[in-house]
């Protein structure tokens, strides 16, 4: 982008297509450096983090809990969400690459290189866990342990994401995720009336047929 010293890169596929690569390294000024830092962290995630935990703290308490308590573990635990969503966007950094929604994300920008990216997760992890356990207790602590990497988890049925990139099942897959987001490619599920049918075998293997 001119004026912004970043130079976006094409990769050529095997198929003959183009595709965004990561932004070829440029200067960035401290500014925006931080900025990016905090961009990592996805703040709008953080805040729904910040807005859920004191009042369950006050209804587990069954009374408003130690000031002191609770602003530990906001702080805490924000510091442990944003490494969560750091490493989210170290991960999914190729995909973001291909997507309009995610085109300003710093690891697309190139504010950040992958390894500043990958570092400054594993930097606020360790942080953020040592935190938790000094200053709130070590429960706390092992649920952040067990927090940071659960937004980076496959929980669902699987998905066309995982053919090959040249079948059009995944083709489709990640035109959606560009389109619509990635939330929007949920898996297929179709039911057949076998109670009535006399060969629920023969059923299941014609719809099985018709969606291929």
């Amino acid at each position: 982008m001119k004026g912004h010293g970043i130079n976006t890169v094409i990769d050529r596929t095997e198929e003959g297509q183009q595709t965004p690569a990561a932004p070829a390294p440029g200067r960035v000024s401290l500014g925006r450096k931080i900025r990016a830092y905090i961009h990592l962290t996805k703040p709008q995630i953080i805040e729904l983090l910040l807005v859920t935990t004191a009042p369950t703290m006050i209804f587990a308490a069954g009374g408003f809990p130690n000031l002191w308590l609770v602003l530990h573990t906001m702080i805490g635990g924000s510091l442990a969400a944003g490494a969560s969503c750091a490493f989210n966007c170290y991960i999914d950094r190729e995909a973001d690459r291909l997507m309009k929604r995610t085109e300003k994300r710093p690891l697309v920008t190139g504010e950040l290189t992958d390894r500043e990216a990958l570092v400054f997760a594993w930097v606020l992890s360790v942080v953020s866990i040592v935190y938790l356990y000094f200053l709130v207790n070590p429960l706390a602590a092992g649920l952040g342990v067990v927090a940071i990497p659960s937004a980076s988890l496959t929980l669902a049925l699987p998905s066309a994401g995982v053919q090959p990139p040249s079948s059009e099942a995944r083709q489709a897959y990640d035109l959606t995720a560009e389109h619509f987001g990635p939330g929007a490619n949920g898996p297929l599920i179709m039911t057949g009336t076998i109670v009535t049918s006399n060969d629920p075998l023969t059923l299941m293997q014609d719809i099985g047929d018709d969606i291929a």
